[in-house]
């Protein structure tokens, strides 16, 4: 179901109708169905992989809060020492990252398999070809990537303790399936977003407004302006044409700069003026990226949501790690992300957040100086 064909409209139209007068003291079960309804209409098989994710993860957040619970008693027991009450808390630590660990490991294996199963199939000559999704009749679950990163995000905050468990499972697979942000994102918070998903919202004239004018100048973008320059891009860089002059090629790098930004933030745009419309705010994504002063700057301000989801939960545990961990991050990891401006002589600097983190001895060079 594409963003601009007449059965979105007609979702979000009777889905707007039923929210604000049937479903009023219950709209997050309309919000509910509307997304499940959407993400099934893109293939129904895929909602078995949905549910999947939304149980593992709900079922792992619980685990964690009720080792927490155990710990938290064990250690108010009578008589017991400080050294003990150590022990208890760290076998407790160890216990939930095994259990964490677990989880995540068993979501992002679902979704390596439907990103790159396919592509290590054919690297082993075939060997495996009738185990890849196409072979099996399986379509890529609609935002999966969007709704792992978003899930995965939830479950580390429980871990750290950011926030309690969600111990309804419905509510927390709306969290994960709102329909707007399975489109093209962003990747939302949960504590941001879960409040919102379950409160009673009224409609207002004002934020009806603000929300259509910002998904009208969403579609402008992406079809205005990314969809009529796509044509002329291909013409000058697919046509192989070796008497092309430089400036035209120059002119193709332009427009296509200027064709990805309002694809992206084109439909980031339409589909937070839909959430809108429901009452719901959702994590910007874009911020004038093209007037950024540095490429750590352009990240913090393209893609907001994934590069702040890999900041919290990519980069920065590594670098709290200890220092035999820390130093694996850095050298797998560090590599593709953290450029080093003067040819690995100064610091690197995380792309998403501008930190400079120490670099471990023994790391490569850096991309820049190869």
């Amino acid at each position: 179901m594409e963003i601009y064909s007449l059965s979105f409209f007609l979702l979000v139209s009777v889905g707007l109708i039923l929210y604000y007068t049937v479903f009023s003291r219950c709209q997050w079960i309309c919000l509910l169905g509307l997304s499940l309804l959407f993400f099934a209409a893109s293939g129904w098989k895929g909602l078995v992989f949905l549910l999947f994710t939304a149980l593992t993860i709900w079922l792992g957040g619980l685990q964690l809060a009720k080792l927490d619970a155990d710990s938290a008693a064990r250690r108010k027991s009578p008589g017991i020492t400080k050294d003990e009450k150590k022990a208890i808390k760290a076998q407790a630590v160890r216990r939930k990252k095994c259990l964490v660990a677990a989880v995540l490991t068993a979501n992002f294996l679902v979704l390596g398999y439907f990103k790159y199963w396919s592509y290590f199939a054919e690297l082993l000559s075939g060997a495996f070809s009738a185990t890849a999704p196409s072979s099996l009749g399986l379509v890529m679950p609609l935002g999966i990537s969007f709704y792992t990163f978003q899930a995965v995000g939830y479950l580390i905050d429980c871990y750290r303790g950011r926030h309690p468990a969600e111990k309804n499972y419905v509510r927390f697979l709306l969290f994960i399936s709102f329909f707007p942000q399975l489109i093209q994102g962003p990747i939302n918070r949960y504590g941001e977003m879960a409040p919102q998903l379950t409160a009673r919202h009224i409609w207002n004239w004002e934020r009806t407004k603000r929300a259509l004018f910002l998904f009208l100048f969403g579609a402008m973008k992406k079809y205005a302006i990314a969809n009529l320059t796509a044509p002329t891009i291909a013409a000058i860089l697919d046509g192989n044409d070796p008497k092309l002059a430089g400036s035209m090629a120059l002119l193709a790098i332009l427009l296509y700069s200027l064709q990805q930004y309002a694809d992206f933030s084109g439909g980031i745009d339409m589909v937070l003026g839909v959430a809108q419309l429901y009452g719901i705010e959702m994590m910007p994504n874009f911020r004038q990226p093209y007037f950024s002063t540095s490429l750590g700057d352009f990240w913090r301000r393209w893609h907001i949501s994934l590069g702040a989801w890999m900041r919290d939960y990519l980069f920065y545990p590594f670098d709290q790690a200890d220092a035999a961990l820390r130093q694996v991050g850095h050298i797998a990891l560090g590599q593709a992300f953290w450029p080093c401006a003067a040819r690995c002589s100064r610091q690197p600097a995380c792309v998403c957040c501008g930190r400079h983190l120490a670099r471990p001895a023994g790391a490569l060079p850096c991309l820049g100086s190869v």
